[in-house]
């Protein structure tokens, strides 16, 4: 029954997140260059909602787990450092987490050539930065970080560097990550556990699998302080891979 239901859902599936792309672009030139910054970012929420929607029409079962949050302290700088697993992971962060408006740390190739997505690297507040040339990223993430926190707006990173596709969670690049907590002390760091979102696109949406699990766990926020911050990236790698496990042992 669900490779049946995969088989009819995915022309629907495929079509309505091409449609999401080229509405929200032209939906983001006319917003961004007529209206005040928050009617562009009001649809940037939206885009990020209609990409969740879409996962629950190809029958996506959500496990949220955030209660973890409520003891974060308001107007405290936050960083959500996360494993990566599929492009679905930053539409569910966003729009989950869209009280502590987070921003992403995205490689400069994401921000070209991709409808609305691109659009939206570059013009609402994300970090893009050049992998290639790493000590140009540093800076970069030095500075708009500083920025971004001041605004008191959230930061989101995937240290792993990249997409686990097959599901298997990667080794911490630890240096943006240092370097990101570095400027954020004083404030709270909050590990992210994913998983499940890397079945979706297994097969690169063709065909999209029906009724996949798709698990958001937000786990204790920890303070960042002078004293912690060289052990951090270690930690974090380790809190997340442990509870991967435990999140995959309770599925």
């Amino acid at each position: 029954m669900k490779t049946l239901l995969s088989i009819l859902i995915t022309p629907i599936h495929v079509f309505i997140f091409i449609l999401i792309l080229c509405t929200f672009h032209i939906i983001f030139l006319i917003t961004n260059t007529f209206f005040p910054k928050k009617v562009f970012l009001f649809w940037h929420d939206l885009q990020n909602l209609s990409h969740v929607l879409n996962m629950k029409l190809a029958g996506t079962k959500f496990n949220l787990s955030l209660e973890s949050l409520d003891s974060l302290p308001k107007e405290a700088p936050l960083v959500f450092v996360s494993n990566h697993q599929s492009m679905y992971d930053i539409p569910l962060i966003a729009w989950t987490l869209r009280k502590y408006q987070p921003r992403f740390i995205a490689k400069k190739e994401l921000a070209r050539f991709i409808p609305a997505i691109s659009y939206s690297l570059r013009n609402a507040g994300h970090i893009v930065i050049d992998r290639q040339d790493p000590k140009s990223a540093m800076e970069q993430i030095k500075q708009s970080a500083q920025n971004i926190l001041q605004d008191q707006n959230a930061l989101c990173i995937f240290p792993e560097g990249t997409r686990a596709k097959d599901g298997e969670m990667k080794a911490f690049k630890v240096r943006g990550l240092s370097t990101l907590l570095d400027c954020c002390q004083n404030g709270y760091v909050v590990p992210l556990v994913l998983d499940g979102s890397w079945k979706i696109v297994r097969h690169h949406l063709i065909p999209t699998p029906f009724g996949e699990r798709f698990t958001l766990r937000a786990l204790k926020p920890i303070k960042i302080t002078a004293e912690n911050i060289a052990e951090l990236p270690g930690r974090l790698e380790n809190e997340i891979r442990d509870e991967l496990k435990v999140v995959r042992a309770q599925a």
